[in-house]
Order: structure tokens, then sequence, then C-alpha cells
């Protein structure tokens, strides 16, 4: 038998005793004590009984949680259950406090202490679940019932009641409640009440993995590996909450610690914006070049190939995944005889996709097409029998339909893959179709056709540089009328400006420092800002003459107005 454990560390229920209390429907101010009995609203979609409200009482109480229990459920269980229960519950209390909670608020920030009830105790509420669902939180939680009716008006985390007493998912609860008090911390350091919070629903479940790694629970990472390995093509943003999704974004954010750093996911938590567009805000703070575009598409590489022999981003930096690699469509051609294969995918957006071409007799021609709308972009990829690996890259800027060429597979080269992958931007269609078929020809007609298709795409690269060069032309013309119409008015545009404090980065829009950086660039390094625009606004202009700044002096050409930028700057402008 176990020991129970001492009342300094926790105070908990006896299983023996009879407590009666009142039922009360609105939250005392005063702590909760053990045996209180409230009434909660649940979210009925995940409750296994479809309820939308319940009783439960208070069974342990700790520094930082008050655990209460379905009253229904609580009464159901014998003795010994209730105490395997509270052993248990004082496990995972012990690992949250004195580890899991300190770690996650110091890396991601707090959540809301104290919340609504004016308690710093967080509401763990113990009952039973459906469709494999082991926790979840409510937004509704954070908000007053004067704006959400049915708010408990308490910080709260749902956990099934299951997974504190069944031995197959015991050892996964301090990653439950790790994963949903991540939640509460988003809660807490973004306004989800904003237009475009939707968005960010992915990318919250992202953080929430990667808890997972960071406090060290590393079977939950080797169980995605496995899940999202047979089922990459599932949308990765377009979120439906299946078990494929979230080993999708476990990986993804892996991948992005892997390669830009933990701040990138935190400060994509920071920023005002929601999804893809805090990603790049927070890649830009950080000093990076790339979109979240090409952070999928090398994400896309790494995940087919974990290779960093080819590109160094095409492969995981974290041991744990030195191994992983997920599975292509395979489609094997005869040995003999002509070969004529036609495929159709759907490929969702924001999803991994990869197609394994191998066999034949001949060189090989692959056509592909997809409908005008889409932003698809394919790479392709041929290996030869040593495994080295040829990158090429299709934009869907070059056209919606293409021809692709290899060699005889049989004699030379092994395998050929392609990587379709459907990356829109705003108001897209929800899938997309991708079309391929594949003959077999001659080495001779393969040669004769490359050379074709090498003018072809000469041509249309000319006609997309003369049609840049026309953009620039015109822009260039409207910098000029508007460098004319505001240089009338600076005599009598008036910028007061002191030592920079703050960091300044692309993306700042009507900001007194980032017009100060503007008017000092502009009268004490004019050839480096020849446009002298004072707007405000950090955008292009701005960081191309900051760049220039710290090309001057041998500073890392970020066009961030970050520590090293500024001291400098202020030493230089304000002596």
């Amino acid at each position: 038998m176990k020991k129970f454990f001492p009342l300094k560390k926790i105070i908990f229920l006896l299983f023996f005793a009879v407590l009666l209390s009142t039922t009360v429907k609105v939250l005392p101010s005063k702590a909760d004590y053990v045996g209180q009995i409230n009434s909660f609203y649940l979210n009925a979609d995940y409750d296994y009984y479809d309820r939308q409200e319940i009783s439960a009482q208070t069974i342990f109480i700790s520094d930082k949680l008050y655990i209460y229990a379905d009253s229904n459920w609580w009464l159901s269980l014998n003795a010994k259950d209730k105490e395997n229960l509270y052993n248990n519950l004082y496990n995972l209390v012990d690992k949250f406090e004195k580890k899991d909670y300190f770690l996650l608020t110091q890396t991601f920030g707090s959540e809301k202490n104290p919340g609504l009830d004016n308690d710093s105790h967080i509401v763990v509420l113990l009952h039973k679940m459906k469709n494999n669902t082991t926790g979840y939180t409510r937004l509704a939680d954070s908000l007053p019932q004067n704006q959400v009716p049915l708010s408990n008006e308490r910080e709260m985390i749902y956990l099934d009641s299951d997974v504190l007493i069944s031995a197959d998912s015991l050892s996964l609860a301090p990653y439950y409640l790790a994963h949903e008090f991540v939640h509460l911390i988003s809660f807490n350091q973004k306004d989800y009440n904003k237009k475009g919070a939707e968005n960010d629903i992915w990318l919250s479940e992202a953080r929430a993995e990667y808890a997972a790694t960071l406090l060290g629970y590393t079977n939950i990472l080797e169980e995605r590996k496995k899940q999202f390995s047979r089922n990459s093509g599932v949308s990765l943003t377009n979120w439906q909450e299946n078990s494929n999704q979230y080993a999708g974004v476990n990986i993804l954010a892996h991948y992005l610690v892997d390669q830009y750093g933990l701040r990138v996911l935190v400060d994509s938590l920071k920023s005002p914006l929601f999804g893809i567009d805090s990603l790049n805000d927070a890649l830009r703070k950080n000093g990076y070049y790339e979109t979240f575009i090409d952070v999928f598409k090398n994400f896309s590489l790494a995940a087919l190939f974990n290779d960093c022999t080819v590109n160094d981003k095409y492969c995981f930096k974290n041991s744990q995944l030195s191994q992983f690699s997920i599975y292509p469509l395979n489609y094997y051609l005869p040995d003999s005889g002509l070969n004529n294969l036609s495929v159709s995918l759907i490929l969702n957006p924001w999803a991994v996709n990869a197609l394994k071409i191998v066999g034949g007799s001949d060189a090989l021609k692959i056509n592909f097409n997809y409908p005008a709308d889409s932003e698809i972009n394919l790479f392709y990829v041929i290996v030869d029998e040593n495994n080295n690996k040829v990158v090429k890259f299709w934009d869907y800027r070059y056209g919606y339909s293409g021809n692709i060429y290899a060699s005889n597979l049989n004699n030379g080269n092994s395998s050929l893959y392609l990587v379709p992958l459907y990356l829109p931007t705003k108001n897209y269609p929800p899938n997309s179709l991708f079309n391929l078929s594949i003959s077999s020809i001659s080495e001779e007609q393969k040669i004769s056709l490359e050379k074709e298709e090498e003018a072809k795409m000469i041509g249309t690269l000319t006609n997309l540089i003369e049609q840049l060069k026309t953009q620039v032309a015109l822009l260039t013309a409207k910098l000029n009328n508007l460098n004319f119409s505001s240089s009338k008015n600076l005599i009598t545009y008036n910028v007061s400006c002191v030592a920079f404090q703050k960091d300044l980065y692309y993306g700042m829009k009507n900001n007194s420092e980032v017009e100060c950086l503007q008017k000092m660039l502009k009268e004490k390094e004019p050839l480096l800002y020849p446009v002298g625009l004072i707007t405000g606004n950090y955008l292009d202009l701005t960081k191309e003459a900051v760049q220039k700044y710290q090309q001057k002096y041998n500073l890392p050409q970020t066009g961030y107005f970050g520590p090293l930028t500024r001291k400098l700057a202020n030493s230089q402008w304000f002596k």
C-alpha cells in the first residue's frame, strides 16, 4: 500500500469522510476548501455524457491548483481507487509545481494571475471525456459572465478523469496538464477576442505540443513521429483537431526551434498578429529574411529527406529527430515496355505531400498541371544510386503547367521525388487539384525536349524580369512624386528626438521612434537614405537604409534596429 502524504504538502479529502456542502452558482471570492461543491459549465462536445453543466467537488488542493472531480464520478469510486487517485494526483502536482509551471511561465509568460475570481489558483476539473480527448481549455472562462454567460470566470483546465486512473495514460498526465496550461498562458498573452484569432489555433497547439520536449517528456515526440510519418498530407493550418494535425504541428514546432530558435515561437505569441502573420513578424524581429512560406518549403524537404548534406535547412537538429522522415506515396513503373501513368491528387493547404517514382526502362517525361488560382510550389528531386540528391524547384509564377524530364531510373538514377505544396495566402479554396502524367521517352527525345523547355523557361523568366522592371519604374515614379510632395512640407515637419531606447523593426507603423530614426538617417546619413521620407512606418526603404548603415559600420546587415545598431547610432547621433 502506498503511503499518504503529509498535510503540509497537500490538503486532500479523506475518502472515508462524508462532507456536505451547498452547491453554489456564484463562486466565492475566498479560497476554496476541500469538499466544497460547485457547479461548472463544460464543453458538451467533449463530455462523455454531452453535459453542459455538472456538479463537482474539491478533492485536492495545492499551492497552485484546486482539483475538482465530477461528483457522480467521484462517488462511483471505491476506497482503493480513491487512494490510488490521491497518490497519482500528488505525483502530478509535484512535477507541475516544482518544475513545469516555472519553466513554462519563464519561457512563454504567465497565465492570468490572479484570474477573474481574484484567486491565484488554477482549477483543474476532472470529468469523463469522449473521442480520445484527454483535456481542453475554454477561452470563455477567462471572460466575465456579462460577456459570456457560460463562463466559469476562473482560470480552468479540464482533464479526462481516466487519465489519472488508467495505467496506459497515467505516465502522460504531466504532459496533458502542461499542454493545457500553455493554452492558459496563450489566453493571457494574446487577445484572442480580436478578428483573425481563429487563424492562430494551430500555432497555439504547436507551442503546447512543443512543451513536452521543453519539459523533457520525450515519449510524446516518439508517438507524434509515428503519426506524422504515416499521414503528412493533412492541413496544419485549417485546424480540425485530429491526431495527425497535432503530430504535424509538433514536428513543425521542433523544426522552427531547430532552425530559428525558441524565441521565434515565443515572439509569435507576443506578436499582436495571428498565425502565419505572427510567425513572419517573429522571424523579422529575430533578424531572419525568410517568410513562413520559405520555412514551410524547407520543412517539407526536411520531413522527406532529413539530409543536412544537401542543405542545412533540409534536416532536423534535434537528436530525437535525426532518423525521422515521412513516407511518400510510392509509384512503381514496369521495367519493360512503355509506361503511362496518370495521377490526380487533392492537396490540402499547408500540408506536406510527397511522391516517389521508381522503376521504368526508359527516360521519363512527367507532365503536371494545376488550377490557375492555386499557389502551388513544386519541388522535384532526382536521387542517384549513391543517394546524392539534386533539388529543383518550380514556382507557380512560372505557369500552371510544366514538364520534368528524368533519365532512366534504373541506370544511374534510383528515384524521382515530387513535392507539390499548396501554400495559399489570403481567401483561398479549401484544397487544390494537382494532376500528374508520366510517360516513357527515349534519351534522345529527353535531350531535345529539355532544350525546348529551357528556351521556354528563359522566355518566361525574361518576361517576368520585364514585368518587374515596369513595376519598379512605376513605383519609382510614384516615390519621386511622393518625395517631391513631402519635401515641400518637411520644413514644417517637426520631430523632436532623443536617444533610442527600444528596438525598431520591419512592420512597425505610425511610431514616433521610427520617425526619429528616419529623421536622423536623413540628416546624418543622407547617402544611405536619399528618399528622406519621415513617415513613422518601418517598411522597405527604412529597412534598406538601416542595412546600409550596418554595412557601413561593419555590423550584421539584418535591417533590424536592435541593441548593437542602437548603441552605435546613439553614440554617433546624440553626443
